[in-house]
């Protein structure tokens, strides 16, 4: 395992936590964060993407970011009235937020990236995980009637474990702290327990 750092236009997320593998579209009307975009864009078009610990806050601070977001790579920016910008971005990697280097004219801040090997499961593992997944799954989509039909055909056609994850994280009503929990898992079998759990009580709170 390495690790590298670099300095990085931030972009702080409300409501909202992005995992690696995830393509989101997003409206940004900040003016801080529109500019982050911007200057992603006049550099290598990769941003860093972290969610607040209260939505409510309108000038976010390091105390009022989670320490571990994604980087992102920016796809495509569409102009909307209101001095509103549209954009679409890929999750890329983990990354840890050191401290800010700058508040103005735009968030931005030292990131410490962890390169690790690739985990490897074999088949059988893989098709276990799979079926205990989608068997909670089907559970939590028969008591919840808000799930559209694309979204179950999506979700049921995912065939790793680690894409069954990340569509579950981008189509799923959870909660920015379910979210942000799932992002700070650092392999996939810890996500996979967390989400397992997550979607099991979300089953039980359902049926209450």
């Amino acid at each position: 395992m390495s690790e590298y750092t670099r300095i990085m236009p931030i972009v702080a997320l409300r409501n909202l936590a992005v995992l690696p593998g995830m393509l989101i579209h997003f409206d940004v009307n900040r003016k801080k964060s529109i500019a982050a975009i911007e200057q992603a864009m006049h550099d290598d078009q990769m941003v860093f993407l972290v969610a607040q610990k209260d939505m409510r806050v309108e000038e976010p601070a390091m105390e009022d970011l989670y320490c571990v977001g994604c980087i992102s790579q920016v796809k495509q920016i569409m102009k909307l009235p209101g001095g509103i910008i549209r954009v679409m971005i890929v999750g890329t990697k983990r990354g840890e937020l050191d401290y800010l280097a700058s508040l103005s004219p735009y968030l931005s801040g030292q990131i410490s990236v962890k390169e690790k090997e690739e985990e490897v499961f074999s088949e059988n593992e893989q098709r276990a995980m799979l079926g205990t997944l989608r068997e909670i799954l089907e559970l939590y989509i028969a008591e919840n009637n808000k799930i559209g039909k694309d979204v179950v055909k999506q979700l049921m056609v995912a065939d790793t474990i680690d894409k069954l994850l990340t569509s579950i994280h981008a189509s799923i009503p959870l909660t920015t702290e379910q979210k942000q929990e799932l992002l700070e898992k650092n392999s996939i079998l810890e996500r996979f327990q967390t989400m397992t759990v997550i979607l099991s009580n979300e089953v039980e709170i359902l049926r209450i």
